[in-house]
């Protein structure tokens, strides 16, 4: 049975190959839908990416539905992509996207080596990354960040807030 450490190694292997191909953000969609794949298996949960899933106003890279329900997204970035939103010029492509994006409830936002949650545009926890500066050129043998397995973890089993109310407006 595979680890967790092992389903990083294949992302990251995956990833290599991919981008040696040429591609960026394209490059990294299918190393990306392996890892959660793969990681569903090892926590006995059917998790499938599907692409371009419009949500809203957002249009993030992937929805993620988790047993046939919808339990998050993600938005994938060229490798070397800041993550951090406040950093973006006001005028930029990944600024006005941000705006639509952070009205996400379950969002993950990679840029192929930094994963970061947000919760409705508020962080949780903290970063987390896998240690390599290039992918292309990724080292067999390579470090992460300890909090990646948590990031994933708490991505994977958020569910939404129960309804506790509705309102009747046609009173």
């Amino acid at each position: 049975m595979q680890n967790i450490r092992n389903i990083i190694d294949e992302y990251v292997r995956d990833a290599k190959t991919h981008l040696a191909a040429g591609g960026q953000e394209e490059a990294l969609k299918t190393p990306l839908v392996n890892l959660f794949k793969k990681y569903g298996e090892i926590s006995n949960r059917k998790i499938v990416l599907h692409g371009e899933y419009s949500e809203k106003s957002a249009r993030p890279d992937f929805g993620m539905h988790i047993d046939s329900a919808l339990c998050g997204h993600i938005e994938l970035k060229k490798p070397g992509t800041s993550l951090d939103p406040s950093t973006f010029n006001v005028k930029s492509h990944n600024y006005k996207q941000w705006q639509n994006l952070k009205e996400l409830p379950n969002l993950l936002y990679t840029n192929g080596t930094e994963f970061r949650l947000w919760r409705y545009g508020e962080p949780i926890g903290e970063p987390a990354t896998i240690n390599i500066k290039n992918l292309r050129t990724a080292p067999k043998v390579f470090e992460y960040s300890k909090n990646l397995d948590e990031l994933i973890f708490n991505f994977t089993h958020w569910e939404p807030s129960s309804i506790t109310n509705t309102k009747n407006s046609s009173a």
